[in-house]
């Protein structure tokens, strides 16, 4: 964001608890004494960042001390806490219709593409005033679209999916009426795509939430087999299949500080900090991502150890771990590596991605973090999480200074 825009944000204006919250919220976003100073978003996020934080400026007031978040249920117990995220409604996706939802590089790719695809129809259906035509919404995502980004292309280019393709792209050629389908206004999809995503109880708009909001089209008329495109694109947003055994008893999704700052997984009581008779902690893809990239750059050498250590223990098992069964961690609780389609990279937002996946397949999953920024964001994205108990966390690791000083008391003489 350039200096003129930031200085237009309503954020500039505003000193300790919203500067401070998005902070929290939003690791790349840039704080000098207590001020917003700069963004550096993701590429792919920018704009659905950039909108959403000035959405929640507006909306969020939380004390400064970022401290108020105390017990493990996700409830708030600072009495210098202003509302919002206190309340139950931070908890679901209802409460933030008006916020516009993150949208998946695929999804706004897809409609880059259908929204730029100039028209061809005749002349005197292409002068049509916010028109679009079916031919030219599935030619744009079949052609305009680069593979490994859009899925509905992917599909649409699958001849078993779209048998008529060739037709549909002579027709096009050609500029006649023939294979032209019926017309639409784009004026409302985003705003039927987002009420899709959000019926379904998804964060983050896919492309089969665009497909949802294009439904009312006349695929067959073009030989589309809408059903399998649909179930197709679904599918690979989702990720696998889980057995019906996966659904029992409480389920925990690991953060890396879990791994990094805590005791290894299998010496923590579970049960007892749950209260449940069994457990699933969920690992994943996003975490291992994250701590291989960690075990090469991390900053301390307990960081590096750890989660290399934790990576080829997941490795060895990962036949158990990728099982219907479950890796056995400790009596009552299994371990489980999942993730949703398309998630390769560390950041935060995709461990709450990761979340959401097992959330959208039945899951009722919660984020086992101690990153006060992580469970901030957790429960923006209406999930609740978990501390474990301070009893389970390692002694803090020594200095370089204190390293040196104690390897000194250790020679002889």
């Amino acid at each position: 964001m350039g200096p003129n825009k930031l200085a237009q944000s309503p954020l500039r204006g505003r000193r300790c608890s919203g500067d401070i919250l998005l902070a929290q919220l939003f690791t790349d976003i840039h704080i000098l004494h207590g001020r917003v100073n700069g963004y550096s978003p993701r590429p792919d996020r920018a704009p659905d960042l950039i909108r959403k934080i000035d959405s929640i400026a507006e909306k969020l007031s939380v004390s400064g001390d970022g401290d108020g978040v105390s017990d493990n249920s996700g409830r708030h117990s600072s009495p210098d806490c202003l509302g919002c995220l206190c309340s139950n409604e931070v908890a679901t996706a209802s409460s933030m219709k008006s916020v516009p939802l993150h949208w998946s590089q695929g999804a706004s790719d897809a409609l880059l593409a259908i929204r730029r695809r100039r028209s061809s129809a005749p002349d005197h259906l292409a002068r049509m005033q916010n028109v679009v035509w079916l031919r030219d919404i599935l030619l744009a995502l079949a052609e305009d679209t680069l593979p490994g980004i859009c899925l509905s292309g992917r599909f649409l280019r699958d001849p078993d999916i779209w048998s008529g393709a060739a037709q549909v792209i002579s027709a096009a050629e050609e500029r006649n009426s023939s294979w032209l389908g019926n017309g639409r206004s784009l004026f409302n999809i985003e705003v039927n795509a987002e009420r899709a995503a959000l019926a379904e109880g998804s964060w983050l708009v896919e492309e089969r939430h665009l497909l949802t909001a294009l439904a009312d089209s006349d695929y067959a008329q073009l030989s589309v087999n809408e059903k399998m495109l649909r179930n197709a694109v679904a599918e690979a947003e989702k990720g696998p299949d889980l057995p019906a055994s996966a659904f029992a008893g409480w389920h925990g999704l690991l953060d890396s500080n879990i791994v990094l700052q805590y005791q290894d997984i299998d010496q923590i009581k579970w049960l007892e900090e749950t209260g449940a008779k069994r457990v699933t902690l969920w690992i994943g893809l996003s975490l291992l991502y994250e701590l291989e990239r960690l075990r090469y750059a991390g900053d301390t050498r307990r960081i590096r150890d750890r989660a290399a250590r934790f990576n080829k223990t997941v490795g060895r098992r990962q036949d158990e771990f990728l099982s219907p069964d479950g890796a056995a961690i400790r009596e009552g609780v299994l371990g489980r590596v999942w993730g949703p389609a398309g998630r390769q990279s560390g950041y935060d937002s995709d461990h709450l991605d990761t979340a959401q996946g097992l959330r959208l397949r039945g899951i009722d999953v919660r984020v086992v973090t101690a990153d006060t920024g992580v469970q901030l964001r957790a429960r923006i994205e209406g999930f609740q999480w978990t501390e474990p108990d301070e009893k389970w966390k390692l002694p803090p690791e020594p200095t370089e200074a204190e390293r040196h000083a104690l390897a000194k008391q250790q020679l002889p003489g």
